[in-house]
């Protein structure tokens, strides 16, 4: 194994979960991304581990992900006949002849309920409108969410308000390098319905020029569209959005963050990364400041196996 190690560095910042959880996730955004399996090896993700708590992956006899394994609880993923995901953990998805993901919803959960999204595309099969609602302890909470994308088909901007009548709007600002990495989120508000905004924050990114861990397993699930509605159980993507968390866009880079910055200047945490031969990341040691001071060390471990794949 070469042990190349880099310092990487990533935050725990309000606006994003480093990792790849999917347990409150979505699918491909447009319908070109419906894979086949192919001839030839493929690389899994076995095992994920974060201190001491591991997550296991399964998989089917055509190396699809089937579930994961955590804290002695398995959490299914589904197909339909088009190999479109339909449930993630608990997490249902429904789909359009296009292969574009609808719907989501979630089962009721303690004080929540009501837990549900639409899904709205454009002629060029971009996601270009959601609006998601839940209630939390009797009070009924909406969030409608608009997005813009540049000419690279990438998005680049979005609002997120609860109402049209509503004064309060929030927009994510997005810029990325030219390897589709995210560099830069500006989160914006407005009091005004969104004549006008004001930074709140801005959070810049730098990668690492290896191969991303997050996309062994989003292609395990056939998802290739690198901003979907999953978030895994395993960092590496950027959920954005502040209000009804479990529909939130999420944005995966093809690289591995190496560091993440804020203009409140916060938190910050690095990562220093030992790869594997074939430049995916296999351990990583967790440092980081907060608004307290130092955070606590913490290890990462990811396993993978190689296997072949007959047509």
């Amino acid at each position: 194994m070469n042990k190349t190690l880099k310092t990487i560095a990533i935050t725990t910042l309000a606006i994003l979960i480093v990792g790849c959880s999917k347990d409150d996730a979505g699918t491909n955004t447009n319908s070109d991304n419906q894979p086949q399996p192919q001839q030839g090896e493929r690389l899994l993700l076995k095992t994920y581990t974060k201190g001491a708590s591991e997550t296991e992956f399964l998989y089917d006899d055509h190396f699809y992900l089937i579930g994961f394994l955590e804290e002695s609880e398995v959490q299914n993923v589904t197909y339909d006949s088009d190999k479109n995901v339909t449930q993630f953990g608990s997490t249902q998805y429904t789909y359009n002849d296009d292969g574009q993901i609808t719907a989501m919803s979630i089962p009721d959960f303690a004080s929540t309920s009501n837990r549900k999204a639409s899904f709205t595309y454009n002629e060029e099969g971009l996601l270009v409108k959601s609006e998601a609602q839940e209630t939390f302890v009797f009070v009924d909470v909406r969030c409608t969410r608009i997005f813009d994308y540049n000419s690279d088909q990438r998005l680049v901007s979005f609002v997120e308000y609860s109402d049209e009548s509503s004064l309060y709007y929030d927009r994510y600002l997005i810029s990325y390098d030219n390897k589709g990495n995210v560099t830069e989120i500006r989160e914006q508000s407005s009091n005004d319905s969104g004549l006008t905004y004001t930074d709140i924050n801005v959070y810049s990114f730098t990668y690492d020029d290896k191969n991303s861990y997050s996309q062994v397993l989003l292609a395990a699930m056939g998802v290739n569209a690198n901003m979907n509605l999953f978030e895994l159980p395993i960092g590496g993507g950027i959920p954005i959005g502040k209000t009804i968390h479990d529909f939130r866009p999420v944005i995966y880079s093809p690289n591995n963050l190496l560091r993440v910055s804020s203009t409140t200047g916060d938190e910050t945490f690095a990562f220093e990364y030992e790869y594997n031969e074939e430049d995916y990341p296999v351990a990583a040691e967790e440092n980081g400041t907060t608004a307290e001071g130092a955070a606590p060390v913490l290890n990462h471990r990811w396993t993978y196996e190689t296997v072949e794949i007959e047509n």
